[in-house]
């Protein structure tokens, strides 16, 4: 499970909704780490962090996603097939 992107992406969605902010970047940050990619992890991150992250985090983690170049995820693949 330690290094499961999938149960990594839903921890810090837990510690998101507990309003455990610094625990949940840390953990959407694993998640994305341990799979590149899964866009999944990515999307999760990034709208964490346009709720809660500053201007460079939002840049930082958009630059980050765009160079991995995720290609699956439950999510993500509908999101990519359909983005509107």
């Amino acid at each position: 499970c330690d290094n499961d992107p999938h149960v990594i992406l839903a921890v810090s969605r837990l510690f998101w909704r507990d309003r455990k902010l610094d625990k949940a970047r840390v953990w959407c940050n694993r998640a994305a780490a341990l799979d590149p990619l899964l866009g999944d992890a990515w999307a999760n991150f990034y709208a964490f962090e346009l709720e809660h992250g500053t201007a460079a985090q939002q840049a930082d983690v958009l630059a980050r996603a765009v160079s991995a170049a995720p290609q699956h995820g439950e999510h993500w693949k509908r999101m990519a097939d359909d983005p509107a």
